[in-house]
């Protein structure tokens, strides 16, 4: 169903994330959009072969359909909203400790 029963609206989830401090999702990526609103602490954010982004909060992202990506909370507890339009989510491997370390050594 989409926003609006019988409308041709796209069907949108919304999710609220909370991560423990170094938790991330794995790699994974959407067949539609998704944008994430850091609501506490700072997230990460990383799509393929991009650097990481940090959001503080109230900062947002988008992530356009089929762009695989991680996300997750920093040295500290953080959480996001996660708004999904017209998706389904493709989870693929896991964000080692070792990638995840490098990548926010990066962004520093």
């Amino acid at each position: 169903m989409g926003l609006v029963a019988g409308s041709a609206d796209p069907t949108v989830h919304l999710y609220e994330v909370h991560f423990e401090a170094g938790a991330r999702t794995w790699w994974h990526s959407h067949s539609g959009e998704q944008i994430l609103l850091c609501l506490q602490g700072r997230c990460a954010v990383q799509m393929k072969n991009q650097p990481v982004r940090i959001l503080a909060e109230k900062e947002a992202v988008r992530i356009p359909p089929g762009v695989v990506h991680w996300h997750g909370a920093l040295a500290q507890p953080a959480s996001h909203l996660a708004v999904n339009i017209d998706t389904v989510t493709t989870w693929l491997a896991e964000v080692s400790d070792t990638e995840y370390r490098q990548a926010l050594e990066r962004s520093a």
